[in-house]
């Protein structure tokens, strides 16, 4: 029982640890000392009062006592002596009450004084106690406000750490969102989404090559046949077959002498070989930037290579398919975005 006591009063007195605001106790013990001095000075006032009505008492006294001493003085001249006795016997009680009141006159005017005194004395230390209190809640208000900023920057506060919660999972979900937008548009820009025959680009093209390498060894083959036979019919029609392959290759590979590079959210580039030793160039810069951790770098040599693709290259149609040779974030990538997107050979194929 004594050590559940004694857990009891430990947490109790931990809880109201917490829910005491020193500023708030030093307010309410002003308060009661105002009140204490104000109990004081109706004392005082209390005190003088009763002086007052001492003093108008004796006041009254000393009247009757002077009326009394003129009347006996007016009874003996007449001859009354009798009257004159009993005038002067009762100012001799007056004058007893005089002398009683005047002694208690004389008692609360010490204690009027006294409490005068006090109640100066307890007004000079509630003053004083008032410039310390408002100096010790200042200073605490201070310091409080100090501790919830430095703990705001450390990171180490509730609603900070609450609020860089949020942040990040929004960066995620926009993280996520953004990659999904981007494996959109590389499937519609390869046409997976939109050929009914599943059949890619880079398929078609790969059938197409396989289909002209399988004429040049039927071509080869009826050349030296030819040869053999030594007939001279046959070499038009070899030519013709090396037209016809010419032509295939061409509609197959139209785009082969330029480079294909998109833009992440913008569009497909056509790029001239004369440009890509610049553009691997300034994705080095990237790369480094990437390696070096330097988040402004990284921004400016982004934003470089994306503005020479724009200037050196020509828009792709947006309705012609296109297979792309490399593919660049758009300008406001994060550096985890990026690095997905990078291959050993950079953002640009050497």
């Amino acid at each position: 029982m004594k050590r559940m006591s004694m857990i009891f009063r430990a947490k109790a007195n931990k809880a109201l640890d917490r829910a005491e605001d020193p500023r708030e106790t030093l307010d309410y013990s002003y308060q009661k000392q105002l009140e204490l001095l104000q109990k004081v000075r109706r004392g005082v006032a209390d005190v003088a009062t009763s002086r007052k009505r001492l003093e108008l008492q004796l006041q009254q006294l000393q009247k009757q006592s002077s009326t009394l001493e003129e009347q006996g003085r007016k009874a003996l001249s007449l001859g009354r002596e009798d009257l004159a006795r009993e005038a002067l016997t009762r100012r001799s009680g007056i004058q007893q009450q005089v002398a009683d009141l005047e002694t208690q006159y004389q008692a609360l005017q010490g204690e009027e004084e006294k409490l005068t005194l006090a109640s100066q004395r307890l007004q000079a230390k509630v003053d004083a106690f008032r410039t310390k209190k408002e100096t010790i809640k200042a200073t605490y208000t201070a310091a409080q406000a100090q501790t919830r900023i430095a703990e705001s920057f450390s990171g180490i506060s509730e609603e900070m750490g609450d609020v860089g919660l949020a942040i990040q999972r929004a960066e995620d979900k926009t993280a996520q969102m953004q990659a999904r937008a981007g494996a959109i548009d590389e499937l519609l820009a390869s046409g997976a989404l939109d050929d009914p025959t599943g059949m890619r680009k880079d398929d078609i093209t790969a059938e197409l090559e396989r289909m002209s390498s399988g004429n040049d060894v039927e071509l080869e083959l009826a050349r030296m046949k030819a040869e053999l036979s030594g007939g001279a019919s046959a070499t038009p029609a070899i030519e013709q077959g090396q037209q016809e392959t010419r032509r295939t290759r061409r509609a197959s590979t139209s785009r082969e002498s330029d480079m294909i590079v998109r833009i992440m959210g913008e569009g497909q580039f056509e790029v001239p070989d004369s440009l890509v030793d610049h553009l691997n160039e300034l994705d080095n810069a990237v790369l480094a930037a990437l390696d070096s951790g330097d988040d402004a770098e990284f921004r400016v040599s982004l934003a470089a290579l994306l503005a020479a693709v724009r200037a050196g290259g020509t828009p792709v149609a947006h309705d012609e398919l296109v297979p792309s040779q490399a593919t660049l974030p758009y300008e406001e990538a994060t550096v985890d975005e990026v690095r997905d997107l990078l291959r050993h050979d950079g953002l640009i194929p050497g």
